[in-house]
């Protein structure tokens, strides 16, 4: 293992006795085993200004920067190749490379701050900031293992950390997203991510996004502020769970589902004033079970499986199941849950849906907490306790409609209010059925039932 001290920042090749960048690491390249690029204590709050090109890394190599450092990109030619990236990790020998970057500031590149296009690699990033690249770090090749660490992406055009091939396995930790388009985009299929401890703020698009199939994601202990949309889903089939996590003021929603069969699993976390939802379904087939949770405050609703009935673009969410065991929905405006799709299935089990509010502007409906608008939906709230939700439509506590199947068993609903059926309104084509459950001190009335067949 050899050690290469940089001691300048000008980006030269040999003219000089001094060290550059560039020298040390075509030396590094020219060496078996992983060898060390470290720099001179004087290059603290340096700028390193490539030229033409970028730097490519084909063995093994360990790079610690300085206080400070950057290595800009600015003067490299856009010319959509390797080049325009500032760092490639290419294993030209197919050998696996081990490559950690820690402590440098990477920025201005016109393709990617670090590109990794060889496979089977492992690659660290530690400690340093992307700022202002198209894309901050991007996975161009399959079955890589990649950790960041402690590491800020800030400004990219594109996106902050991009997987863009298959089978790859990533961890981000204690990292901060700031004002990205997308924060991180999965735009490829069977990838392991896992999230942890990470802030994703004010990005352009959306903190995390999932754009491809069979992906497997976890999100621990991490804070969404400010995005577009939070985590949007809009690949297939991906098992995704959130854990001590908080959405927190979204400018849409906290999370969206916009694929087919996906599994999510959200437990002890937050979704916080949104502009629109706490949680949109606007795919089919999707599982969810939430655990735990708090939706609140959110301008569109809490929890919303969304629906367009116009001829010319219809788009129904049908067939998704959601659980949703110990939580609270409450203070959403827009109505607790809105089930607006067809053929879904609600489960609600030992949680409270309170103070929600349901506003129509036209048409019929209502359900302050529950609204249960689509068609062939099935509802069951189980020891539960619906409470103090207003409509100025039908049903305040609960609103059972099309050919919806409402089952209410061990639980409370009072002080709920609306235009008719304060407790529950069940329309013609409802089925309701009230178990062991109390319905009380509701306005107008507790219970209206219109259904033959209830």
């Amino acid at each position: 293992m050899a050690i290469f001290i940089v001691t300048t920042s000008d980006d030269q090749d040999g003219s000089d006795d001094s060290l550059s960048l560039r020298e040390a690491i075509i030396k590094a390249n020219t060496r078996k085993g992983k060898d060390t690029i470290i720099f001179s204590p004087h290059l603290i709050n340096s700028t390193i200004n490539l030229k033409n090109e970028g730097l490519t890394i084909t063995d093994s190599l360990k790079i610690i920067g300085l206080p400070g450092l950057t290595v800009n990109g600015k003067h490299l030619l856009a010319s959509d190749s390797d080049t325009d990236n500032i760092f490639t990790i290419e294993n030209t020998t197919k050998k696996p490379l081990d490559v950690r970057i820690n402590f440098l500031t990477v920025a201005n590149a016109p393709a990617n701050g670090l590109s990794v296009v060889g496979d089977h690699n492992y690659v660290a990033v530690r400690g340093s900031i992307f700022n202002g690249n198209k894309n901050g770090i991007a996975i161009n090749a399959n079955d890589n293992t990649v950790k960041v660490i402690g590491t800020e992406f800030n400004q990219q055009e594109s996106n902050g950390f991009t997987v863009e091939k298959d089978d790859n396995y990533v961890t981000v930790r204690g990292s901060i997203f700031n004002g990205n388009k997308n924060g991180i985009a999965i735009d490829a299929n069977d990838n392991t991510v896992k999230v942890i401890g990470t802030e994703f703020n004010q990005q352009e698009s959306n903190g995390f996004t999932v754009e491809k199939d069979d992906n497997y994601v976890t999100v621990s202990g991490s804070t969404f502020n400010g995005n577009t949309d939070a985590l949007e889903l809009d690949g297939d089939d991906n098992i995704v769970k959130v854990i001590g996590s908080e959405f927190n003021k979204q400018e849409e929603d906290g999370l969206e589902l916009d694929g087919t069969g996906n599994k999510v699993r959200v437990i002890d976390s937050k979704f916080l004033y949104s502009g629109e939802v706490g949680i949109e379904f606007d795919g089919d087939e999707n599982n969810v079970i939430l655990t735990n949770v708090t939706i609140s405050e959110n301008d569109g609703g809490g929890i919303l499986f969304d629906a367009n009935r116009d001829p010319e673009e219809i788009e129904v969410s049908e067939r998704n199941t959601l659980k949703i065991f110990s939580s609270t929905i409450k203070n959403n405006e827009g109505g607790g849950i809105g089930i607006n799709g067809d053929k879904n299935t609600v489960e609600v089990v030992d949680s409270e849906i309170i103070g929600n509010m349901a506003i129509l502007v036209g048409g019929s409906g209502g359900g302050g907490g529950i609204s249960n608008a689509g068609m062939d939906n099935t509802v069951e709230v189980k020891g539960s306790k619906i409470a103090d939700n207003i409509t100025n439509g039908d049903g305040g506590g609960i609103f059972n409609g099309v050919d919806g199947t409402l089952s209410v068993i061990s639980s409370e609903i009072t002080r709920n209010i609306a235009q008719d059926g304060g407790g529950i309104f069940n329309g013609v084509d409802g089925t309701l059925n009230v178990i062991s459950s109390e319905i009380t001190r509701n306005i107008p009335n507790d219970i209206v039932d219109l259904s033959p067949i209830s």
